[in-house]
């Protein structure tokens, strides 16, 4: 049965090729280390971490319910419990688990990216950092099937994830999760620069909305001579340095724009902070406006600085496209952690959709840019269920050859990645997208009904 086993991954290579690449990534001992490490109190007793981590990645991939996945798992005995007991155990699963596993495993796919792909180019003047984006993401539509949650008429938010990713190379590096999807994402944005600045020491230009524009944000990222540009808040004082004159120009797309030099903050608050401020005339459309740390107009040029920022939408293509390619709408599990825990495995999947866009992109001499990851993914996801009708995933699992080194699934990367199909281009991007339409109705969060309903007697 080898050749038989040989013969069929060798005609279905995005398959072959992804299927490595997650036994590297989510390689069984690597998985239980992660959990040995963060699990808290939470312990394994039938259902090991690697299992139901392989689970979920499953659904998630083949976008079935988690439901249909454990009972075929269950009946093929990959699953020696219950389906009850593995939708317990991911409710139980401990926030510092899901971390982990995002920010451990991002570590994995990026010592395989192509050092030559870029999904996006800092402008020459900034070459020096490492362009980081920071938003927020929160877990919508929340099952009701918890007792506490029954009855509830309006939409439920499971968890929170503040996420950072790489704007270069437009993987995700990691994040901070809370249960409350209602919580404000500026508290853990110290958490979340400590573990980013952890991984390796570069110079980081962070970039973010407005909601981190305040004065003892701005000092998180000011922290080991990073540099920062953040859209700013009229909530928060300016006070123009009048011996600066005011410097003119036009951006990218031909807009007038004024910058300015001055303090944020009152002249007795302890974070108050020297910024350049940089103001977009957008004509009838309310007035666009960054502020940075980088002050030397000459060495950073506001058109360099205002393109950057717009290279902060890329943490929203990445939110929608786990949303619709990974179906992030269904969620699996009914409590807050089961949510966030599959959050971190689609932002992890995404940076392996990221690695196999980005090695077809070098194998075919192609931009990033050009290879449309849905497009991608919809060829990958016919290959797996097509390789488990055939094969059956145990038995798929089985014939896998051992992850290997990194320089060896590189080398199988290119090998197996080495063609180009014309429907995988993607569609050029819009550089002026229409506003968003204001969303009617309300929510709740899960995390504080279920509170509630043990504070009960």
């Amino acid at each position: 049965m080898d050749g038989f086993f040989d013969e069929v991954l060798d005609r279905v290579p995005l398959a072959d090729s992804t299927l490595r690449v997650l036994s590297y990534v989510l390689e069984d001992s690597f998985l239980e280390e992660i959990f040995q490490q963060h699990r808290g109190s939470c312990y394994t007793k039938v259902i090991s971490f690697p299992t139901l981590t392989q689970l979920i990645c499953d659904a998630l991939v083949q976008n079935k319910s988690g439901r249909r996945i454990f009972e075929k798992a269950n009946q093929e005995g990959s699953l020696e419990a219950s389906v009850e007991a593995a939708y317990k155990k991911l409710g139980r699963m401990p926030i510092a688990v899901s971390m982990a596993l995002l920010s451990a495993g991002s570590q994995r796919v990026r010592a395989l990216f192509p050092e030559t792909c870029r999904e996006t180019t800092l402008p020459k003047s900034l070459a020096e950092f490492t362009g980081i984006v920071v938003d927020g993401k929160v877990t919508k539509g929340i099952p009701h099937r918890l007792k506490p949650l029954r009855g509830q008429g309006r939409s439920l938010l499971g968890g929170r994830g503040l996420v950072a990713i790489h704007l270069e190379s437009g993987l995700v590096l990691g994040m901070v999760g809370c249960e409350d999807g209602d919580a404000n994402d500026v508290r853990f944005l110290p958490e979340l620069t400590q573990q980013i600045r952890a991984a390796e020491q570069v110079r980081r230009l962070w970039i973010a909305d407005r909601q981190f524009s305040f004065l003892t944000t701005l000092a998180q990222f000011e922290k080991a001579e990073d540099a920062f540009v953040v859209r700013y808040s009229k909530g928060i004082p300016f006070e123009r340095d009048e011996t600066a004159a005011v410097g003119k120009g036009q951006d990218a797309d031909q807009r007038s724009y004024e910058e300015e030099w001055g303090w944020l903050g009152k002249a007795k608050n302890r974070d108050r902070r020297r910024v350049r401020r940089i103001r977009v005339n957008r004509g009838a459309q309310e007035e666009f406006t960054v502020v940075t740390s980088l002050v030397d107009a000459e060495r950073y040029p506001a058109v360099d600085l205002l393109e950057v920022y717009r290279s902060r939408t890329s943490i929203e293509y990445v939110f929608q496209r786990i949303t619709e390619v990974f179906n992030l709408r269904k969620l699996i599990g009914t409590s807050p952690k089961a949510t966030l825990f599959q959050l971190s495995l689609c932002l992890l999947m995404y940076n392996v959709l990221q690695l196999v866009r980005a090695s077809i992109a070098s194998n075919n001499g192609k931009a990033m840019e050009e290879v449309s990851p849905k497009k991608v993914l919809d060829d990958l996801r016919d290959e797996l269920i097509t390789c488990a009708t055939i094969l059956g995933v145990k038995e798929l699992t089985d014939c896998l050859p051992q992850p290997g080194s990194i320089d060896e699934v590189k080398r199988h990367l290119a090998k197996r990645l080495g063609f180009w199909k014309k429907r995988w281009t993607k569609a050029k991007r819009h550089r002026h997208r229409p506003d968003k339409p204001k969303r009617r109705g309300g929510h709740d969060s899960a995390y504080r009904l279920l509170n509630k309903a043990r504070e009960k007697p």
